[in-house]
């Protein structure tokens, strides 16, 4: 319950007027005769006095259809008693904190705070050992409002679903959700280390909210040397901090407020040699400018494609393991990611790459990523499912049941090709290098497999290696299948058998 500085003085001298003995303990000579004593435990006036004023106005206006306002919360739920307001004096909270939210969330969503900070809530409402980024003391914060004037995100919660769908996907690591997963993507490594044993510079640019804005500002000119981590928690350059980031709004939108993306233009990626020094074994592709999913492509890209091996001099085969990365979309997409084998054909291959371009389909001119990750019902979640618009365009009657029986008989594919390389004595385990000499043990010695020139000679090792890096590229896509189904199969297909 604020006040509102726009009323005239002749409205607000009616409005306090009417409100001087709406729930009010004043006697006759105006003195405070109630049991409450200061304006920390000033008493309740009760939600009705509030709007005496407040309902004309914008904030009362979304209030009254909010799902705040019930009897159990209400103004003065967050607000704290309005015995002293009367329309013009002090209320206990005028800029609610996180440990108001939590008197109602810690109840209704038990968790609520350690969700959002990470840390004891008991004794720590504002830091966090292991996410968030930075010390945060609001809840507007992140809950960033559209229109300011009206706190869209506290006095109607359904007007600012945007937050809620954000802190329920993976960019936000489930935050918001009964089972938040920051460990995997945003809390496995101290991202933001720049120097020393553990520098993580080179992976800010995705794994690190400051390093995606400072790339998608300007990739050609993109540096981690530039991104600046002085804002977290007990950050040093050699060591990082123990919070990490993790993909915030301002990421995307240079705008927040009025949700105005950073515009990266298209994106030229230079795929770097995966042993240093060696020039030969660098790739670089030039995808289109594909508008909004520019965005996306930043960081869908995977770190090495299969040219990355074709182009590698190492002179005996014998080597570490080149590695996709993880959820390299973008390039299984546009026939890019996979390692080809020289009698097949793949350029053709997959549609979804016209999708959002040109407005084919029908599917408009924000690229495939957006098209097709944000036409759903609750866009920023990024999820994409049958109940995309953009699907309908061309899958009538497509049900999520069907993609899973499809997401299935993909999987018999990749336990084909795994079998395969079990074969020849190359062992996938989900742990880097991937691939061992022997089926992996936790906690055991193994070994990773490095001899790729053993299975069939000097001349056949790229091949090899080439068809574990189709395993592992497809295996850590989960939707390869949709995004490229045909080009994914085709990369799943070796010669190892011959």
């Amino acid at each position: 319950m604020r006040k509102n500085k726009h009323l005239s003085l002749v409205i607000a001298s009616v409005f306090l007027v009417t409100l001087w003995g709406c729930g009010s303990n004043m006697d006759s000579g105006g003195d405070q005769t109630g049991p409450g004593t200061g304006i920390s435990d000033a008493e309740k006036v009760g939600s009705s006095s509030c709007k005496v004023c407040h309902t004309t106005v914008a904030i009362g206006q979304l209030f009254n259809s909010s799902v705040h306002d019930t009897a159990a919360t209400g103004c003065e739920g967050c607000h704290g008693g309005g015995q002293f307001h009367k329309g013009v004096g002090p209320i206990p909270f005028p800029s609610p904190t996180v440990v108001q939210c939590a008197q109602c969330h810690e109840t209704t969503s038990p968790g609520f705070l350690a969700r959002h900070s990470g840390d004891d809530p008991a004794t720590d409402h504002t830091n966090t050992s292991v996410i968030e980024g930075y010390v945060f003391t609001s809840c507007e914060e992140c809950h960033a409002p559209k229109d300011p004037a009206t706190l869209q995100w506290a006095h109607n919660p359904a007007a600012a679903a945007i937050h809620q769908q954000w802190g329920n996907s993976a960019h936000a690591g489930r935050i918001a959700s009964d089972t938040p997963d920051t460990a995997q993507v945003w809390g496995h490594y101290n991202w933001d280390q720049t120097t020393g044993t553990g520098n993580r510079a080179g992976c800010q640019r995705c794994h690190t909210a400051t390093g995606a804005k400072n790339f998608l500002n300007s990739p050609t000119t993109y540096t981690p040397a530039n991104n600046d981590f002085s804002h977290l928690s007990d950050w040093t350059a050699a060591t990082g901090s123990s919070q990490n980031e993790l993909l915030y709004c301002s990421s995307c939108h240079s705008d927040v407020a009025t949700g105005v993306l950073r515009n990266p233009g298209a994106i030229t990626e230079v795929y770097a040699a995966a042993t240093a020094g060696n020039t030969a074994g660098t790739a670089t592709f030039a995808y289109p400018n594909l508008e909004a999913s520019n965005l996306c492509m930043g960081c869908h890209l995977g770190r090495e494609i299969g040219d990355n091996i074709k182009n590698d001099n190492d002179a005996d085969g014998v080597r570490g393991f080149i590695n996709s990365h993880y959820l390299a979309a973008g390039g299984m997409i546009f026939n890019v990611s996979g390692y080809e084998y020289a009698a097949t054909g793949y350029d053709t291959l997959g549609v979804h790459k016209q999708v959002g371009q040109a407005d084919a389909f029908g599917t408009g001119t924000n690229g495939p990523c957006v098209t097709c990750h944000m036409s759903g019902p609750e866009p920023h979640t990024f999820t994409a499912s049958a109940a995309s618009t953009a699907c309908a365009s061309c899958h009538g009657g497509l049900t999520d049941a069907t993609l899973e029986t499809s997401k299935h008989e993909f999987s018999l594919a990749l336990v084909e090709l795994k079998t395969v390389l079990e074969s020849k004595g190359i062992y996938f385990y989900e742990a880097h290098p991937y691939f061992y000499t022997a089926p992996y043990v936790v906690g055991g010695t193994n070994t990773g497999f490095t001899n790729w020139a053993g299975v069939y000679g000097l001349d056949s090792w790229k091949d090899v290696m080439g068809a574990a890096f189709n395993y592992n590229l497809v295996k850590h896509d989960p939707g390869a299948f949709v995004h490229n189904r045909q080009y994914a199969l085709n990369s799943s297909r070796t010669p190892l058998t011959s």
